[in-house]
């Protein structure tokens, strides 16, 4: 099933709660950016293992891609 969060915040509450296994993430959250919303992710003993998907433009900044995958 895919569902869509319109933020990150009510993703973080969904993730535990749904038992969620993959997060795909955007490029733009309106209230978090993409690598604290990884780390955020990470830092949860209850979300930790979920597989994380993170999708960017091919015009995305240069560094976004190294700053995703350091999170």
């Amino acid at each position: 099933m895919v569902e869509e969060r319109a933020n990150a915040r009510d993703l973080m509450d969904d993730i535990p709660r749904k038992g969620t296994r993959l997060v795909v993430l955007g490029p733009r959250l309106p209230d978090l950016d993409l690598p604290a919303a990884i780390r955020r992710i990470r830092a949860n003993a209850a979300t930790r293992v979920v597989s994380i998907l993170a999708l960017l433009p091919a015009d995305e900044p240069a560094g976004a891609e190294e700053r995703a995958l350091e999170a």
